[in-house]
């Protein structure tokens, strides 16, 4: 079976699972899903400022920086460009180049540095911007942005347990475009349990330039944030200095926040308790793997495929195995083993046109895979597949699922469950036996949705679908699918998870109502409250206890036209079985009488002799059966003044 990588798509209304999953999530996600932000019509580039990516259309060993002073058409012209090298054994250096007309800056020649890693940042006017972590691969060079306005991506200064777990240090504001100017986002936060710390006060201090200080306190929600606005409004003189302050257990001190001003963006902080764990849950920002590609730097018919590991490290002594997936049903295989440098170059692959390709690595008896691509006769290409340690350890998996019902025609209710996993630690999950995901009891028409089918199985008539592949770790990984339910106007929906369920919820239109298996009564829908729908909180389940939800007022087929329609069936039925009951009669007798006149016609033609006597009395023998069978249907109905058929006598055969 292929297995086909399709593009993720956002569905209305998101799971919110970095809630259950992501200590920073908890405290700096918005109460409603965002979306980036647009500028003109297209993506904020703030929100790809310090991600890098490998582009094969960039030389191995070069990193290209670009620089931006707001939007795509503001490049930095002649902005000093800094960056900071790391080789694999530590060595350290430091370059510099200057942004060209495009506010791009260009480091070539970092080949003695591949398998290490990179660190760009620029000065815009004392408001620095740094890059995350740049690998430099031996496959592609790399390219990053860097945007006037954007958060920092990494962290300066300090080793707190709150940097080492990727969260900003505690007590500092810092802006984030997510959120609207004059917003405020305070996250109360418990590292070692690695959650946001519900109902805590929070206080707010308003110090304008003149005049008695305004305090304003809010507590803190169930994932651990305190939402402060209007923070640009009249009531907040320009030049007011603000200072946060909670206390997030009794018995401790007073945590303050540094004094600052109102941004021109939306800020948040955080403060926390607790050390973060050598495993933080919070959702890692690895570097995406370079998908295949046809690039005219590697021959037609040969792939070049580099393994790396979870920190971008090559993988040599690896087993690469290409298969070709042809139209008519047929598959190739192509193997190769990666070198030294990870580096996989396999050649002599034919080339088909129609044909799907998929690269798989077997790293310690699990399958990691890449998209499916294609390969062109003028060309080849170049891909990277990411291998992990595996474990089967389910108390590493963290799931959350919420199940979207609607009323459809003829008696069904559609079940659409958004399943969303995450696994702690630096190992994938790959349990040693195959693991089903399964819809409710008595699911119908089970399909896998889009956004899950690179990772999923499902034979188009299963009522489940397979893990195909292991769940990476630091990511949320989808795993959502759809199903029918019969109803009669209530629909009962037990549903078993497979997996620990962290966060469970469901989502039905106001027109229905949840009769059991809520934990209360129905909220707005927490990422987007203005939606005509009500969300039920669901609560955890471990693995195996079954969820069960009753769910009234579904629409319901009129039992008029059902009877109507009954009545008109029956109707039609015994119509057919009158006329099906008398045509077999009329042709019974049809051919009998047919028989009957052929056997009168073969014993007058028999002629004379032994031969001929013998043969009329078997032809007598035969029409003295056909005769009995027409006596037996009984005699035909005549038309009127017809005369009645005088039967015809055979002759007596001479003995």
């Amino acid at each position: 079976m292929i297995r086909r990588r399709r593009r993720t798509r956002s569905a209305l209304l998101g799971l919110g699972i970095a809630a259950g999953l992501s200590a920073l999530s908890l405290a700096l996600a918005l109460p409603a899903a965002a979306q980036p932000p647009m500028m003109g019509g297209r993506p904020d580039p703030r929100q790809m400022s310090g991600l890098s990516r490998l582009d094969p259309e960039v030389a191995a060993g070069t990193v290209t920086v670009r620089c931006l002073l707001g939007g795509f058409d503001q490049p930095a012209v002649g902005a000093e460009v800094k960056l900071e090298v790391t080789a694999g054994d530590g060595r350290t250096e430091t370059r510099t180049a200057t942004a060209d007309g495009e506010g791009r800056a260009t480091f070539a020649g970092l080949d003695g540095f591949v398998g290490g890693q990179a660190i760009a940042s620029v000065d815009f006017d004392g408001e620095v911007v740094r890059s995350r972590e740049i690998p430099l691969a031996a496959s592609a060079g790399s390219r990053v942005m860097l945007v006037k306005g954007a958060p920092s991506a990494a962290p300066v200064g300090g080793d707190s347990g709150a940097e080492r777990a990727g969260i900003p240090e505690p007590g500092k504001p810092f802006s984030d475009p997510r959120f609207p100017k004059g917003t405020l986002v305070i996250g109360a936060l418990d590292l070692s349990a690695r959650r946001g710390l519900p109902d805590v006060e929070v206080r707010l201090e308003i110090r304008p330039p003149e005049g008695e200080a305004i305090v304003r306190t809010a507590k803190t929600d169930r994932e651990g944030r305190a939402l402060f606005d209007g923070l640009d409004g009249e009531d907040v003189p320009e030049g007011s200095v603000l200072v946060a302050e909670a206390t997030l257990r009794e018995g401790e001190p007073v945590q303050r926040s540094v004094e600052f001003n109102v941004a021109e963006q939306g800020q948040a902080l955080v403060f926390t308790v607790g050390q973060a764990s050598a495993s933080p849950a919070a959702p890692t920002r690895r570097r995406p793997v370079m998908p295949p590609r046809l690039t005219p730097t590697v021959k037609a018919g040969a792939v070049r495929v580099s393994v790396v590991d979870a920190d971008d490290q090559p993988v040599s002594q690896q087993t690469v195995e290409i298969t070709q997936f042809d139209v008519t049903g047929a598959q190739s295989a192509y193997e190769g083993v990666s070198g030294p440098d990870g580096v996989a170059y396999l050649e002599g692959i034919t080339v088909n046109v129609d044909a799907a390709y998929q690269i798989e690595v077997d790293y310690k008896g699990a399958p990691f895979r890449s998209s499916l691509f294609r390969l062109h006769e003028s060309m080849g290409a170049i891909a990277e597949v990411r291998v992990f340690p595996t474990t089967s350890d389910v108390s590493r998996i963290r799931t959350a699922a919420q199940l979207e019902i609607a009323g459809r025609e003829n008696d069904l209710a559609q079940v659409t469950q958004l399943y969303q996993v995450f696994v702690d630690g630096d190992e994938a999950f790959w349990p040693g036996r195959p693991l089903k995901v399964e819809g409710g009891e008595g699911a119908i028409g089970f399909v896998v949705m889009e956004r899950a089918a690179p990772i999923l199985e499902h034979n188009d008539k299963a009522p489940f679908a397979t893990l195909s592949e292991p769940i990476p770790p630091g990511e949320v990984v989808d795993l959502s699918f759809a199903y029918l339910v019969e109803h009669d106007g209530e629909a009962t929906i037990r549903w078993t998870p497979t997996l620990p369920l962290l966060e469970g919820g469901a989502l039905l239109p106001k027109e229905l109502n949840l009769a059991k298996g809520a934990k209360g009564p129905p909220k707005p829908p927490p990422q987007a409250p203005e939606a005509p729908y009500d969300y039920y909180e669901l609560g955890p389940r471990d693995a195996g206890v079954p969820l069960e939800l009753v769910v009234e007022g579904l629409p319901v087929r009129p039992r008029i036209y059902r009877e109507l329609g009954l009545g008109f069936g029956l109707g039609i039925l015994g119509i057919l079985g009158i006329v099906l009951l008398r045509s077999p009669r009329r042709g019974v007798r049809e051919r009998l009488l047919a028989r009957k006149r052929e056997l009168v016609e073969l014993i007058m033609a028999a002629g004379d002799g032994d031969d001929a006597q013998e043969r009329r009395m078997l032809l007598a023998l035969e029409l003295d059966r056909v005769i009995r069978q027409l006596e037996a249907l009984g005699e035909p109905t005549k038309a009127a003044g017809a005369k009645p058929e005088k039967p015809e006598k055979p002759e007596k055969p001479t003995a």
